[in-house]
């Protein structure tokens, strides 16, 4: 009988001891779930956190993508549209030159921008006087470049189409030189102005550049720069009756405003030390450029 009173009270005590066990673990088990419940579900700062991580993410990726193709397709629209004009049937060389201006100011626009993006990283333009001079020096600088640059395109173009063509036309040439330097010069005046206010708007915003200048430079560059070229080269192609005079006044305005460009550059004490290292990848650029053009629209135009 002592045995089996033994026995029977070891056995309620091994069954106590399970189910403090399993009482135990059903309490850890909760505790677990309630804690991830308020780590993810409960807690509003990591919730806020969160959402505020994917509406960032989706705004730098989303809207930046809209705005370049936007850009892409308003373009094809307009260059569908004044292709078939006269002056791009009379002057073909309008042609040529086009691809070069719209990658040109885009490469001039985007230095102006890495140059103020990191003006704005190291927080320099608190001052208003210094960001003021900034502003004047890179403009400036970026006209001296538009200048020399759409002036060395023109008088590519017209190499590379005399050399195929073998022909040469006075008027052609002087109605090319004045609207490529037009048209580069405006165009990057105008995207100058729009990529510093944006740059700034974004600073006092607390948004990234970076993400948000590529595109917005590549929506108005393409679309200013086709209606800039298209009007500026239909206006001069009128005067040919007899007017041909303004289209070297245009061009003597360019080259009398060009040591002005140099003289304000020069007394900036921002942007003098870089006058001659960024004109010097411009012109290697525009030449290699033109290599490869001409080899690729000899067949075009034979």
């Amino acid at each position: 009988m002592a045995s089996n009173t033994t026995d029977s009270s070891d056995q309620s005590n091994t069954a106590e001891r399970s189910l403090d066990t399993n009482d135990s673990s059903n309490a850890t088990s909760n505790e677990t779930i309630e804690d991830g419940q308020d780590e993810n579900f409960v807690n509003p700062e990591k919730r806020l956190e969160r959402i505020q991580w994917w509406w960032d993410k989706t705004l730098y990726v989303l809207l930046p993508l809209l705005i370049a193709a936007i850009g892409t397709i308003g373009a094809g629209l307009v260059f569908g549209a004044i292709d078939g004009w006269p002056v791009f049937q009379k002057v073909t060389e309008l042609f040529i030159i086009l691809p070069s201006l719209m990658g040109l100011k885009g490469n001039l626009d985007m230095n102006l921008a890495s140059r103020f993006c990191k003006q704005v990283n190291v927080d320099n333009l608190k001052d208003y006087k210094f960001m003021l001079f900034l502003i004047l020096g890179n403009i400036c600088y970026v006209q001296i470049q538009a200048i020399i640059a759409s002036f060395a395109v023109a008088i590519f173009a017209l190499t590379v189409n005399a050399a195929i063509n073998q022909r040469f036309s006075v008027n052609n040439s002087v109605i090319l030189i004045a609207t490529s330097m037009f048209t580069a010069t405006t165009t990057c005046f105008i995207l100058d102005i729009v990529l510093i206010a944006a740059i700034i708007l974004t600073k006092r915003f607390s948004l990234d550049p970076d993400k948000l200048l590529t595109p917005i430079a590549n929506c108005i560059g393409d679309l200013v720069c086709l209606a800039l070229l298209a009007a500026m080269a239909t206006a001069l192609y009128e005067t040919l009756d007899g007017r041909t005079w303004i289209s070297y006044i245009v061009i003597l305005i360019y080259i009398l405003i060009l040591p002005f460009w140099v003289y304000v550059v020069i007394r900036n004490k921002f942007m003098g030390h870089v006058l001659m290292e960024g004109l010097r990848p411009i012109i290697l650029g525009v030449k290699h450029m033109w290599t490869l053009r001409y080899w690729t629209d000899k067949g075009a135009f034979s």
